[in-house]
């Protein structure tokens, strides 16, 4: 019975010292997605806002873009001499 139960306790010292590090690793990962999903979120509800403000680009000037979440983009033009924020969605 003792060298069964001495033989677990290093096999669960064994096992922990290789996964341990492992799990550590794989915490950072996660972490580092969660703060590009939330990013790529955020960008997502400002882009919706506005678009729900100033509306969709209607194509006929020449325009700057500002950023681009996958398939939308947040673009300034100029309209009639003003500089006006606009989507193309």
């Amino acid at each position: 019975m003792k060298k069964i139960s001495i033989g677990m306790f290093f096999g669960i010292l064994l096992a922990s010292s290789i996964y341990i590090p492992i799990i550590y690793l794989q915490m950072d990962e996660k972490y580092k997605l969660g703060i590009a999903n939330g990013k790529s979120q955020g960008l997502i509800i400002a882009a919706n806002a506005i678009e729900k403000e100033f509306g969709e680009y209607d194509g006929k000037s020449k325009y700057i873009r500002l950023f681009s979440v996958k398939t939308t983009d947040v673009i300034v033009t100029n309209e009639n001499g003003n500089k006006t924020i606009k989507v193309i969605p």
